[in-house]
């Protein structure tokens, strides 16, 4: 075999664990990825979440906006609707425990319609 494709080859192989690599890490270790799983976890049918404009605020860094669809008890998709969560550095490395208790009390998830909602979405998303 040649050098030129040895190289080639070479070449090809790096390439591909490149692209492998990405794909893992924008479905399962990403920023958006982690937080859109925490999203999930409000949901009735997690597996039907369908995203659209994620994005982490530009005015706090802690912040992440973005519109949900999902289906609701009967099945059927409910419309887009827009969202705020919290979540700071340090919760992706927290157990379920804290997470929970995150949850309980610190308000971390804001879906349109809630008290204060719009507020939110004004500060952190606009």
């Amino acid at each position: 075999m040649s050098a030129s494709v040895k190289k080639w080859l070479v070449g090809c192989a790096f390439l591909l664990a490149f692209v492998g690599f990405v794909f893992l890490w924008n479905s399962v270790g990403s920023p958006v990825a982690v937080h859109q799983g925490l999203v999930k976890r409000f949901l009735n049918d997690p597996d039907s979440a369908k995203f659209k404009y994620s994005h982490k605020s530009k005015k706090d860094g802690d912040y992440w906006c973005g519109e949900l669809n999902a289906r609701n008890r009967m099945g059927g998709y409910i419309g887009y609707h827009r969202y705020v969560m919290k979540l700071p550095l340090w919760f992706t490395n927290s157990s379920e425990a804290e997470i929970q208790e995150m949850m309980k009390y610190g308000g971390v998830m804001f879906f349109e319609g809630d008290d204060g909602f719009a507020g939110k979405w004004r500060l952190f998303c606009e």
